[in-house]
C-alpha cells in the first residue's frame, strides 16, 4: 500500500500540485523464521501493518502462513517501514518489530528465542484454573498459557526479563485482570524457569442496577495503580442477577464503573484489604451525556479532526478519556458520564493548529458548541532544568495550562503521536499548537513557567526544578516509535 498523498482542497478554488505524482517501486518482503515452527509444531502466522499518514493507526496490509520451513513471502508492497507480527494459530503473539522494505536485499532472518517456563498460580493458598497472558491482551508480544486443576502451567516465552501479566478467570472468560509483573530469568542448562504467581485473598463484590432493577450482562471495569504508578485494569460481567465478584486483586484503593449499551455508572472508589470481606457495592446505570459541537477553520468546517477529551469535576476526580472524529461538516459528539462537569479537549486536525479547550457540560444545552481553529500555529518546547533531580521534591506529573484547560503532558504526548511531537536535545517539541499563552506547571500548580506562543513562532517552557519527568517522556517516545 503506497503512502497516501495528502492534498488540501478548498471550496470554489483550484488546487495545484507543486510536485508531480510519482509511481513507487513495489517489492515483496521475504522472511525466514527460526525456529521454523511454533513450540507445538504449528506453522507461524504472519501479519504486516503500516501506520496511516493522517492517524496513528496501524492497518494490516499483508498476512499469511509461513511454510513448514519457516519461509514467508508477501505480495508486492510499497517500499518503506512496516510493523511485522509473528503469531501462532492459538492467538499468541511471539514477535512484533519494525522492518524496512528496501529496493534490494536478501530475505530477512527472524529468530525467536524459546525460554522454557513452569510454575503455579494460587489465590491465597488455593490453586486456580486460569488463562495466564504474558504481555497482556492489549500488548505485544502476548503468550497465553492455561493452568490445570492444580494451578500448574508450563510453556515457552520469547524472552527473559520482566513481563506484564493478565489473568483470565471464570467461565466464558468472564473476568480478566492485570496483576503485578513477573520476572523470568533463564536458568543454566535445560531446566525451565520457575514462574509462580501468588494472588492475595481479596474479594470485590457488587451489583449493577438501573432504576433499582438488577442488570444482567453489564460490563464492569476496575482500575487501580500499583506502587510504581502503573495502571492495572480488570474487566468482568454481571451474572443473571446483576451481581459481580472479582477475587485476587491487590490490596489498596481502586476505581470501578459499570457499562451497558448507551449507559454507564459514575466512577466509584473502594478500598480492598486481604482476608476482609467488603460490603457489596451498588453501581447505578444512567444515560450518558452527549456534548455536541462543530469545528471550523478560516476556510470553513474541518473534517476528520480527532478530539480526545478527559472528563473533569467528577466526585472521585477519576475519569477515562473519550474520543470523537469530526464528520464532513465538522460536527462531532462526545459522550461522557452523567456526573461530568467539564471536558478538557485536545483537538488534532490535519494541517491546522492543535487546540486545547475546556468545554462546560450543560445538560440543557440545545445548540452545538462552536470551536474555531486558527490558520497557523507555533511549536512549544517542554523541558526541565538540566541539573540533577532534586531528591527533596516529590515527583509530580507536569501539566500544560492554556486558558481554563489543564492537560497532563504525558497524556498529551500519547494523543499527538510522533507526527505532532518530536524528541529534541533540550526537551520535547509539541508541533503546531494554536497561538496563545501557555504555562508549564507541576500537577499541584507549583513551579510554573509561563510564556506566549506566537503564530509561526516558538516558545520554550522550562520548569525551575528537575523532577525527572523529561526522562520518562523520552522513554515514552522511544517506545512509541
Amino acid at each position: 500500500m503506497p503512502e497516501p498523498l495528502l492534498i488540501e482542497v478548498d471550496a470554489d478554488r483550484e488546487t495545484l500540485l507543486e510536485e508531480p505524482v510519482t509511481l513507487q517501486t513495489l517489492r515483496s518482503l521475504e522472511i525466514y523464521i527460526e525456529p521454523t515452527t511454533t513450540p507445538t509444531g504449528a506453522r507461524w502466522q504472519i501479519e504486516m501493518s503500516r501506520e496511516r499518514a493522517t492517524l496513528p493507526v496501524l492497518d494490516v496490509v499483508a498476512k499469511g502462513t509461513a511454510s513448514a520451513a519457516g519461509f514467508w513471502r508477501s505480495q508486492e508492497l510499497a517500499l518503506g517501514k512496516y510493523r511485522l507480527s509473528v503469531n501462532d494459530p492459538a492467538g499468541s503473539s511471539w514477535l512484533e518489530q519494525e522492518i524496512e522494505l528496501e529496493t534490494t536485499g536478501p530475505p530477512h532472518q527472524i529468530e525467536i528465542p524459546l525460554i522454557p517456563i513452569k510454575g503455579r498460580v494460587t489465590l491465597g493458598k488455593e490453586p486456580i484454573r486460569a488463562i495466564v497472558s504474558f504481555g497482556t491482551t492489549q500488548g505485544r508480544p502476548e503468550i497465553r498459557l492455561e493452568t490445570n486443576d492444580d494451578g500448574e502451567l508450563e510453556g515457552y516465552l520469547p524472552r527473559e526479563g520482566e513481563w506484564p501479566v493478565e489473568l483470565i478467570m471464570g467461565e466464558h472468560d468472564a473476568a480478566a485482570q492485570a496483576i503485578e509483573p513477573v520476572f523470568v530469568e533463564k536458568p543454566r542448562g535445560s531446566e525451565p524457569a520457575d514462574v509462580d504467581i501468588e494472588l492475595p485473598n481479596t474479594e470485590l463484590t457488587g451489583i449493577v442496577v438501573e432504576n433499582g432493577a438488577p442488570v444482567a450482562g453489564a460490563g464492569v471495569v476496575v482500575i487501580r495503580y500499583d506502587a510504581a504508578k502503573k495502571r492495572r485494569e480488570a474487566m468482568l460481567q454481571t451474572d443473571e442477577e446483576g451481581k459481580f465478584k472479582l477475587r485476587g486483586l491487590s490490596e489498596g484503593m481502586l476505581d470501578l464503573q459499570a457499562r451497558s449499551a448507551e449507559k454507564t455508572s459514575a466512577w466509584m472508589r473502594a478500598h480492598l484489604q486481604e482476608n476482609l470481606e467488603n460490603q457489596p457495592l451498588v453501581l447505578e446505570l444512567a444515560t450518558k451525556i452527549k456534548v455536541a459541537g462543530q469545528v471550523f477553520s478560516p476556510s470553513g468546517p474541518v473534517a476528520g479532526a480527532n478530539l480526545v477529551a478527559l472528563p473533569g469535576g467528577t466526585p472521585t476526580g477519576f475519569a477515562l478519556s473519550v474520543e470523537a472524529v469530526t464528520a464532513a461538516d465538522g460536527t462531532f459528539t462526545l459522550e461522557t458520564t452523567a456526573d461530568t462537569r467539564w471536558l478538557d479537549v485536545i483537538i488534532v486536525p490535519a494541517g491546522l493548529p492543535i487546540r486545547l479547550d475546556r468545554l462546560t457540560v450543560d445538560k440543557e444545552r440545545k445548540t452545538p458548541i462552536i470551536l474555531l481553529l486558527g490558520a497557523q500555529g507555533g511549536d512549544l518546547l517542554v523541558a526541565e532544568m538540566p541539573n540533577a533531580p532534586d531528591p527533596k521534591v516529590t515527583l509530580e506529573p507536569l501539566k500544560i495550562i492554556h486558558g481554563a484547560t489543564e492537560v497532563d503532558v504525558r497524556w498529551l504526548l500519547k494523543v499527538l503521536g510522533h507526527r505532532r511531537s518530536r524528541l529534541d536535545e533540550q526537551g520535547i517539541a509539541l508541533l503546531g499548537l494554536e497561538a496563545g499563552e501557555y504555562s508549564l506547571c507541576r500537577a499541584s500548580r507549583g513551579d510554573c513557567t509561563t510564556g506566549f506562543l506566537a503564530a509561526a513562532g516558538q516558545l520554550a517552557l522550562v520548569t525551575p526544578s528537575n523532577l525527572g519527568n523529561l526522562e520518562s517522556f523520552r522513554q515514552l517516545m522511544e517506545t512509541r516509535r
